[in-house]
């Protein structure tokens, strides 16, 4: 399996596209040069994430605005690693304008042996009805290999209580399902 032939000596790069300004600047900054170059978009800005919580920690309101960050280009020379790890969300996934090449990217990693790992986090009212979200995972080319999500995302994402039914559901095909609690 690809999972037998990665790790964590295998060089890894950040598909990501920064504004030229400040925060496009800051991430410049701040990212390891071992990922490789950040891609920069002359016209859009950075994209941010906004998340706004209760005293008890709970989710009031998230946003997000993708910017730059829509106008990634995944390269031919990415598409075409053999063996290699691709990790997005169900959020990237869902947004028009990135929905394209991540689907690309998804397509060549499941073409050339690697592991399409899919994150749940953030899956919450915010980002869509589960039906909107069970729509988005129906229409992708290719199901996860691994996927990871904390208890209640999966249950949002279902509408299902039992941990097995979910699994069942949703992710059949997955090699790997993480639900973590708490």
């Amino acid at each position: 399996s690809a999972f037998s032939d990665f790790s964590p000596s295998t060089p890894a790069h950040l598909i990501a596209r920064i504004g030229n300004d400040e925060r496009g600047q800051y991430f410049t900054n701040n990212t390891s040069p071992r990922l490789g170059d950040l891609q920069v978009d002359k016209v859009e800005p950075t994209g941010i994430a906004l998340s706004v919580l209760n005293n008890d920690g709970s989710l009031v309101v998230r946003r997000r605005f993708f910017g730059a960050a829509s106008n990634a280009i995944v390269s031919k020379e990415e598409q075409e690693e053999k063996n290699s790890l691709f990790v997005t969300d169900l959020f990237t996934i869902k947004n028009q304008k990135t929905h394209e090449q991540a689907q690309l990217m998804m397509m060549s990693v499941a073409n050339l042996g690697g592991i399409f790992a899919l994150n749940l986090g953030g899956m919450n009212p915010v980002n869509g009805t589960p039906e909107e979200l069970s729509q988005t995972l129906s229409g992708m080319h290719t199901q996860p290999n691994f996927t990871i999500g904390n208890e209640s995302e999966y249950k949002y994402l279902t509408g299902k209580e039992e941990v097995t039914e979910i699994i069942e559901d949703v992710f059949p095909a997955s090699d790997i399902v993480i639900i973590t609690r708490g």
